[in-house]
């Protein structure tokens, strides 16, 4: 049975770099490098994200991520390997942080 592709995430802090090595480590694996928030929710999060209600933000990841997991399967099933800077532990650990 021939290797299936690889999907990979990072996950970690805010500040701890995520977002300079998840590049690094995709051109390294020749993998294709998905958002997990993709560009169309990028003016929305920015709204939500200024506001304090953590239920919608974490709908709004939640959503987000189930875009991203299409993109990630289309990948996967054509054979390519796939990085993300975090997924959905990531979600969850700061919708946890931010409801306490």
């Amino acid at each position: 049975m021939p290797d299936r592709p690889h999907f990979e995430s990072l996950e970690g802090l805010r500040g701890t770099g995520k977002s300079t090595v998840a590049p690094m480590l995709a051109a390294a694996r020749q993998a294709v490098l998905v958002p997990t928030v993709p560009s169309l929710y990028q003016p929305l999060r920015h709204a939500v994200d200024e506001r304090t209600n953590v239920e919608a933000r974490m709908c709004l990841y939640l959503s987000a991520l189930f875009t991203a997991a299409e993109e990630i399967r289309h990948h996967l099933d054509a054979g390519v390997p796939v990085v993300v800077e975090s997924y959905f532990a990531r979600c969850l650990t700061n919708h946890r942080a931010l409801d306490e």
